[in-house]
């Protein structure tokens, strides 16, 4: 069955059009227009990895639609009321569009606030959400690691691709063990309804007017999973303390989250790869997953 009637027979509208939007790393992602004329965003997943965090994210991104308001892109529940549906291999989910272009250049003290009162929102146990406090995947992590940076799994053009940044991974792991030593011998904080990639999808129609969207990643976790990106801004900070001012930057929680996320990406990335047949391209998975080492996290890692 292809997406436009499978859209058609499971959701509560009628789509007359669906057209590419620009695509993640993880996701088959659509404009659908629908008889009325509006617009409604579906992105479907088949990366196995990421499947399951739209099913463990739906019912919290419904109810944070609830919380905060048109700050956030609204769900819509399939006809029988579920938060996501299931085409073929994939799993699919829908959401209301916000008139207003995704942008890096934002007023950083309004994005605090904004992230600030996600992190107020209250916590409702009624609402299916994941607790992410360790890091979930070390064994995974561990073999993955081996594969390709040590030659143990992988195709021999993978691990020589990576031999230059096979020093580097070992370290980052290391790192990662003494972080999670750490977060062992400090007092435990309330957990709070987390984004898990709120820099990066923000859309708005001016520099203080801001809405999140792209809530895959959801998480009952502690508040430095969404602030540790923005360590380095002051107004970012300022404007989160205005929401909370009992917040206090910690090094230590600040460098774990970090560290935690960055593996989160390297496991997709060499899952990826595992997956490529040995004829296919593997440059552009080698690519994304190399910038993780030079680019995107490289300033927290420390």
């Amino acid at each position: 069955m292809d997406l436009l009637t499978f859209l058609n027979d499971a959701y509560p509208f009628t789509v007359v059009q669906l057209t590419d939007a620009p695509r993640g790393l993880v996701a088959q992602t659509h404009f659908a227009t629908l008889t009325d004329g509006t617009t409604v965003f579906v992105k479907a997943v088949h990366a196995p990895l990421f499947k399951p965090h739209l099913v463990h994210s739906a019912a919290s991104h419904a109810y944070l639609s609830q919380q905060l308001g048109d700050r956030i892109n609204a769900p819509i529940a399939t006809r029988s009321g579920a938060g996501v549906a299931r085409w073929g291999d994939a799993v699919v989910a829908v959401s209301h569009v916000i008139t207003a272009p995704l942008t890096e250049q934002y007023d950083l003290y309004a994005f605090g606030q904004l992230i600030g009162r996600l992190h107020s929102v209250p916590v409702d146990p009624r609402v299916s959400t994941r607790r992410i406090a360790d890091f979930a995947h070390r064994g995974l992590l561990d073999t993955l690691g081996r594969q390709a940076f040590d030659g143990t799994g992988m195709a021999p053009a993978v691990t020589e691709r990576l031999a230059p940044w096979r020093e580097t991974f070992w370290h980052y792991h290391a790192r990662l063990r003494h972080f999670e030593q750490s977060m062992r011998a400090l007092p435990a904080q309330p957990l709070v309804y987390t984004h898990g990639d709120a820099g990066g999808n923000v859309v708005a129609n001016d520099a203080h007017n801001l809405h999140l969207i792209d809530w895959d990643y959801i998480g009952l976790s502690e508040p430095e999973r969404d602030l540790w990106v923005f360590e380095f801004y002051p107004d970012f900070v300022a404007g989160y303390q205005s929401i909370i001012p009992s917040y206090q930057p910690d090094e230590v929680r600040l460098q774990y989250a970090a560290y935690r996320q960055f593996f989160d990406y390297v496991i997709y990335f060499l899952a990826e790869l595992q997956r490529i047949p040995s004829d296919g391209d593997v440059t552009p998975t080698i690519d994304n997953l190399l910038s993780l080492f030079t680019d995107w996290c490289r300033p927290h890692m420390r």
